[in-house]
């Protein structure tokens, strides 16, 4: 799974900084939001790629040299969530949200890369452009139907989410570790930071 997740996150750098055109400032209010939910989808993919590469690396490692547990399980599975449930939830939240986000962000890509919407778009660019949004939504809502059918513990990847959210957040892990609490509030404020960047006009 790391090794996936390091491919999204090289792709993901890489399509933060390549130069598009026209400008923001030029751009149609269509583009422009489309152009803004493109970046926020791949700097997304990007960190969420990187916290699969850290959480799956470390529990390799703890499984070859630090950590002392009972490897006698009736499954793999059974194995990663009694001794691992933490990294296995969220390692999977993460590297499933970071395949559906890069996966928008392609199909984001491509509508302004080739114009299809914009102020010089035309009508035939435009018909593209919903056939695009057609299939990738397709393919997204088959993913997550596919997820949701293997995702056995908690059965679907908003179950998923939600005991996610409460593994990070709960009182242990944050009294256990200061770390973790600094970042729930950086990542609040980052959240509050960007809505109100999205809702300020455009100068």
């Amino acid at each position: 799974m790391w090794h996936t997740a390091i491919f999204l996150s090289g792709s993901a750098v890489a399509g933060l900084f390549v130069k598009t055109t026209p400008t923001m400032q030029t751009a149609s209010t269509a583009e422009r939001w489309v152009r803004i939910s493109y970046f926020l989808l791949v700097f997304f993919t990007f960190l969420l790629a990187m916290n699969v590469t850290v959480l799956a690396s470390a529990a390799f490692l703890a499984t070859k040299n630090t950590m002392t547990y009972d490897p006698m399980a009736t499954s793999a599975f059974d194995l990663l969530q009694r001794e691992f449930l933490y990294e296995l939830a969220v390692t999977r939240w993460s590297f499933e949200v970071a395949l559906l986000f890069f996966i928008a962000s392609v199909l984001l890509r491509i509508m302004f890369e080739f114009e299809l919407i914009g102020k010089t778009s035309t009508k035939k660019q435009k018909t593209f452009a919903g056939a695009l949004l057609l299939f990738g939504s397709s393919l997204i809502c088959h993913l997550v139907s596919y997820m949701n059918t293997r995702i056995y513990r908690w059965g679907n990847i908003w179950s998923l989410t939600i005991d996610v959210i409460k593994m990070i957040a709960s009182t242990n892990n944050l009294s256990t570790h200061p770390l973790a609490a600094i970042s729930l509030i950086l990542g609040a404020l980052g959240a509050l930071f960007t809505g109100k960047a999205i809702s300020m006009p455009q100068v």
